[in-house]
């Protein structure tokens, strides 16, 4: 997956993880996350998931959007 339609899955994968991890920390404390081990692992997950997404970005977007 190359280009520009690549790059649109790819973002929008990642804004997906974003909601989702944004979804179960939302009536969470920092207490409580920490004693959930499943929740912790999800948010992990999420997060190496965004990590991947945006490494294969194209070049061309990472100059578009250097801030990104």
């Amino acid at each position: 997956m190359q280009g520009r339609a690549g790059d649109a899955v790819r973002v929008k994968h990642m804004i997906e993880a974003i909601d989702l991890i944004d979804t179960f920390l939302r009536n969470e404390d920092y207490h409580s996350y920490q004693k959930d081990l499943k929740l912790r692992l999800a948010i992990a997950k999420l997060l190496e998931n965004m990590g991947e997404a945006a490494s294969k970005v194209s070049i061309a977007l990472q100059e578009e959007y250097p801030d990104v």
